[in-house]
This record gives structure tokens, sequence and C-alpha cells, in this order.
């Protein structure tokens, strides 16, 4: 199977945050805001003026895809 150039492997990057509602840069290299909920995450991403991406990580490895 050939390399997909689109896809991120954002593994190492989120597994600090198991269960948590993460905010991740546009670029998907950095995590901005990590919160137990999703309301919280929003309220804090609003101070990030780009376009964060947000999602849960889950509590067991799997693999997601953006």
């Amino acid at each position: 199977m050939a390399e997909n150039e689109n896809v991120i492997d954002l593994s190492v990057l989120l597994r600090p945050y198991k269960g948590k509602w993460v905010v991740i840069s546009e670029d998907k290299s950095r995590v901005l805001v990590s919160a137990d909920t999703m309301e919280e995450a929003l309220r804090r991403a609003e101070e990030h003026k780009n376009h964060p991406i947000l999602l849960r990580v889950p509590d067991e490895h799997t693999a997601q895809l953006l």
C-alpha cells in the first residue's frame, strides 16, 4: 500500500491527553488547549485567533483520521 502524504500520526502528540478534549493548532503540530469537557475546551479556545481543531482523545489507542 502506498504512503498517503495527507495522513498525520497524532498519537505521540495526543498521548498525554487520553480522555480529554483538546484543541490542536490548525497545522496539527501542537496542543493549544486541553480540558475535561468540550464546553471548557471551546471556551478556552476562543483566545486563539486561527481555526483550531477540537477533538476528544480516546481513553484507548484507536486510529483517528482528520
